[in-house]
Formats: structure tokens, sequence, C-alpha cells
């Protein structure tokens, strides 16, 4: 593939997709885990490195800031997207009582932040309760959310860019 960013971007769908499947069917708990969340970042920002490092070799070593950005960002935009996209279909489609068991991560994450934030009890059971009579996720929630994550990629985005950028004058 002449476009590193499409190609890293599907590497990671590749991966998260099958990872995902087997996490899910050792034990689905753990696809909604804090920590979970965190390494896909984490393997997601080293597809971004990848296309970034690809793109510059193309460019024999050299590489603005504007170039760069672009592949990261969508590297994280088509990996992030898929990400949405398959995690919806997966809690919709494939096994709805997903959701429920979605809710109860949370309201477990919610429960040890309220105690080491010492929050009072009554905010507590406030927010465990709209979380328990809010629905499974809408298209507009989903759209939200991604453009939010693309505001978050934007981060290792251009901090790769910065790094990687060489354009010939600064070239010694």
């Amino acid at each position: 593939m002449q476009n590193p960013f499409v190609k890293y971007g599907l590497y990671y769908l590749l991966l998260y997709i099958v990872t995902s499947l087997v996490i899910y069917l050792v034990d689905a708990v753990w696809l909604f885990h804090m920590y979970t969340g965190w390494v896909w970042l984490l393997i997601l920002v080293g597809f971004m490195y990848a296309a970034i490092r690809e793109k510059k070799l193309q460019n024999q070593g050299l590489l603005t800031l504007q170039q760069g950005f672009r592949e990261t960002w969508l590297t994280f935009a088509i990996g992030m997207g898929a990400t949405v996209i398959f995690n919806y279909i997966l809690t919709n489609y494939v096994d709805v009582q997903l959701l429920e068991i979605q809710k109860e991560v949370q309201i477990e994450a919610i429960q040890n932040m309220a105690s080491s934030m010492n929050l009072s009890e009554e905010k507590t059971q406030k927010q465990i309760e709209e979380l328990r009579n809010s629905g499974g996720p809408t298209v507009s929630k989903l759209f939200f959310g991604y453009a939010s994550f693309l505001l978050v990629g934007a981060v290792p985005a251009i901090i790769l860019a910065a790094v990687f950028k060489k354009s010939p004058e600064n070239i010694a």
C-alpha cells in the first residue's frame, strides 16, 4: 500500500478485532476494563509511529510537520473509527448482554473512584443510577465519542510529527 496511514490503520484494525474476539471468548469483562483501553491506545500510538517512520523513508528522510501530522492522525482516525464501529456491532448485534457487562464494569470504576476521592455516597449513587438508566450507544453518541477521540489522537500525532519533522533547510 502506498499510504502508510491506511496500511497501519488496517493492521491495527485486524489486530484489534482478532484480539478482542479472543478476549471476548475468554472473559468479556476485560473488553471494558480501563487498563485494556490504555493498552489499546499505546498500541495505536505504536502503529502511528510505524506509519510516520515509513512515510519519512518514502520521502528520502524528509518530512514536513504537516505531512507527519497527516500520517499519524489519519492512522489514529482509521484505527479508532474501526474500533468504534466494531464495538458497536459487537455490543448491539452479536451479544447485547455485553452492554450490561460494560455498565457493571463502569459502576465498579465509579465506586473505586468515589472511594479514592472521598465523594459522598449520595453523589456516587446518583452517578450509578444515571448509568443504569442510560440506554445503549446511539449513532449520535458514537459520533460525538469518535470526535472526542480524534481530538485526543491529535496530541500524540503532533508530538510524533514534531519529532520526525525534517525539511531540506534543517539538513546541515
